[in-house]
């Protein structure tokens, strides 16, 4: 028997009274379904919550991790495939092909702290040329509380700090503020529901 969970989050724009903040209008939202802890898919839906797309997780026979994933689009056509690459358990990196061609379209690879926390995405083109990068800070518990993007030339682009207003009991974030380039009004709002 198969244990499904899954983790839905929705990102708002954040409506701004004289004191206080609320969730605005729905940015977007994403869907993660595990099967038996593994991922499965992923689904992207638009703010109206239309179907995006969905990645569909792939995996080797007999192992835990996935070895690469296929992106559809929202009528179900094939757009992207994904190769990943691990060292231990946290993955280095992902390869990027178009769905019709399998032309590499581009590479992310990633770097953790001790604790396994993602703390350097960096994006390059087909040719391997550095294109930008997002670094990440934690809180005690493991949460995102800084994300800085950077460009080619690690010149900063952008800053978003998060302000977690509410977690679960194992002090993961279930909702946050993000205050873009230290903005003292917070510009998204992120709502995360989980069921496992």
């Amino acid at each position: 028997q198969l244990l499904k969970s899954s983790v839905v989050t929705s990102v708002y724009e954040v409506e701004a009274a004289v004191d206080t903040y609320a969730a605005g209008k729905m940015k977007y939202m994403e869907e993660e379904s595990f099967k038996d802890d593994r991922p499965f898919e992923k689904s992207f839906y638009k703010g109206d919550q239309t179907l995006k797309g969905k990645e569909v997780y792939q995996y080797a026979s007999g192992s835990n991790l996935p070895n690469g994933s296929i992106y559809y689009g929202d009528k179900g056509q094939l757009l992207s495939t994904y190769k990943f690459s691990y060292v231990d358990t946290l993955k280095s990196k992902t390869m990027a092909y178009a769905g019709d061609t399998d032309e590499l379209l581009r590479i992310e690879t990633f770097k953790y702290d001790n604790n396994g926390n993602l703390v350097v995405k960096s994006i390059y083109n087909a040719l391997n040329q550095l294109e930008k990068s997002f670094l990440f800070s934690h809180d005690q518990y493991g949460n995102e509380n800084l994300m800085i993007v950077t460009d080619k030339d690690d010149n900063k682009i952008a800053t978003e700090n998060y302000e977690i207003i509410e977690v679960d009991l194992q002090k993961r974030w279930l909702e946050r503020y993000g205050y873009v380039n230290n903005k003292l009004i917070p510009n998204t709002f992120y709502k995360r529901s989980r069921n496992d």
